[in-house]
């Protein structure tokens, strides 16, 4: 039923539903992907819209064209410059340093913005709020010490 319904939707459409199961009301939404070829590199990307749902940012994932459908084979980033999807992000992604000047193109992040490259857990869970500046070129971060 779901793959009738969004076979239908345009490419880059975001359909939200509210599933009420045993008097439990879930949220769920569906993006059709939408994955855009750079003329530069050669790699193809995807930008997700921010969702209050799950909590997450704006965000693009980059992949060589086979690899489109295999997040393991990908990388991501977050408006924010942080990693998206640490747990399948491709460390060994063949053109890195393509992918990057393309997120910080398509996220306008500022050129002297590092993008994350490796996200520890203990690290990350004292993050609190960041925030690029992109006029600055400059990363904030909020962190709480315990």
């Amino acid at each position: 039923m779901l793959t009738e319904i969004t076979d239908g939707l345009p490419e880059g459409y975001v359909l939200t539903a509210q599933i009420i199961l045993n008097d439990e009301i879930e949220v769920l939404s569906i993006t059709t992907e939408s994955w855009k070829e750079d003329s530069n590199s050669g790699l193809y990307y995807r930008v997700d819209p921010a969702n209050t749902n799950t909590n997450t940012q704006r965000h693009i994932h980059i992949a060589a064209k086979k690899h489109t459908s295999s997040k393991d084979k990908q990388v991501s980033w977050n408006q924010d410059a942080s990693r998206h999807d640490a747990h399948s992000f491709n460390d060994s992604f063949t053109k890195r340093n393509a992918a990057e000047r393309l997120a910080k193109k398509i996220l306008n992040i500022g050129p002297n913005v590092s993008l994350e490259a490796y996200q520890d857990d203990e690290l990350s869970s004292l993050i609190l709020e960041s925030d690029n500046n992109n006029v600055d070129q400059v990363s904030i971060y909020r962190i709480k010490i315990e």
